[in-house]
């Protein structure tokens, strides 16, 4: 794991969320992997401690979710992080990407990827922590 994508995560407190991403990093803080998703998240998942303040740590947006290499996408993020966990957990699967998500979002590591994707991982660590309400409106957080 390259130092740069230490440091990013390493910056990221519990509760709190990144994402894993083949869309543009121009989003959020943003780094450049290079690499695919599957060498990602084997890399990642072993020095990012996933959140257990959330029956959700998980959250995926396939941008065709009846295309063969995103479910693969899908089902390989999910399957490495509860290799890593050793617990099992469910990825809550998102219809559309809503423009609010990225309010809870404090990396996005982008991947090599032809496939639109986007994965949301709930950060852990610190116990006890709050978990950030990555679906929640931005009237809500204005108010």
């Amino acid at each position: 794991m390259p130092a740069p994508l230490l440091s990013v995560i390493d910056d990221v407190a519990p509760g709190r969320w990144i994402a894993i991403s083949s869309l543009d990093a121009s989003r959020g803080a943003g780094l450049a992997s290079g690499v695919s998703i599957e060498r990602l998240t084997a890399a990642l998942f072993l020095v990012l401690p996933i959140s257990a303040a959330t029956a959700t740590p998980l959250v995926g947006w396939l941008a065709d979710p009846s295309d063969d290499a995103s479910v693969d996408a899908f089902y390989t993020v999910q399957g490495t992080a509860r290799d890593a966990e050793r617990r099992s957990f469910e990825m809550l699967s998102l219809a559309a990407l809503p423009e609010d998500v990225w309010h809870a979002v404090d990396a996005v590591i982008t991947v090599d990827a032809q496939e639109d994707f986007v994965f949301f991982v709930c950060v852990g660590g610190r116990t006890p922590h709050t978990v950030t309400d990555l679906l929640l409106e931005s009237v809500v957080l204005a108010a």
